[in-house]
């Protein structure tokens, strides 16, 4: 844990490939002593700072590590799962395997489907129009768009959520 905490001190100080070596080093430690929950976050972190540094192939391996550690441990209703599927979404598009970045995101929509999440569903298709827009595909980007904000309208449990939708 400290050393995962660490990493995060390093990235915060935008020292980001030291903070990968923590986050490694804490998943190393969380394998040995069966900590998956944060095996998870810590894959997740690699993953992500990768994606960030353009080592996307390393990221992948990472980032499906931690999909594979939230699984083993049962937390795949948290909303760090769903971030982990984001991340190697984004990953995927960066590499240009779009297929595979909306393969993501429909792992995503039924996931946050299961748990009856208006709120991350409203975020996912908020993300896939983005990701749609920049392919240029405008029909489908603005359909997803308005099914994001339908969700928004939906999440009660957030209402900042309507204003941000509608921005």
């Amino acid at each position: 844990i400290f050393s995962n905490h660490i990493g995060v001190v390093k990235f915060y100080l935008a020292q980001k490939r030291e903070s990968i070596k923590w986050f490694i080093k804490a998943n190393d430690i969380a394998k040995e002593r069966d900590m998956t929950k944060l095996e998870a976050f810590c894959s997740n972190n690699v993953g992500a700072l990768y994606t960030e540094l353009k080592v996307y192939d390393s990221a992948e391996v990472y980032l499906h590590a931690a999909l594979d550690a939230f699984d083993r441990s049962g937390n795949t209703n948290s909303q760090a799962y769903l971030v982990s599927y984001r991340i190697l979404a984004t990953n995927y598009e960066s590499m240009g395997e779009i297929e595979k970045s909306s393969d993501m995101y429909s792992k995503m929509v039924n996931i946050a489907e299961a748990n009856k999440d208006t709120g991350a569903l409203a975020n996912i298709y908020s993300m896939l129009a983005m990701q749609e827009a920049r392919l240029g595909l405008r029909e489908s980007a603005f359909e997803h768009a308005e099914t994001g904000l339908k969700d928004y309208m939906r999440d009660t449990a957030n209402l900042q959520s309507v204003a941000s939708a509608n921005e």
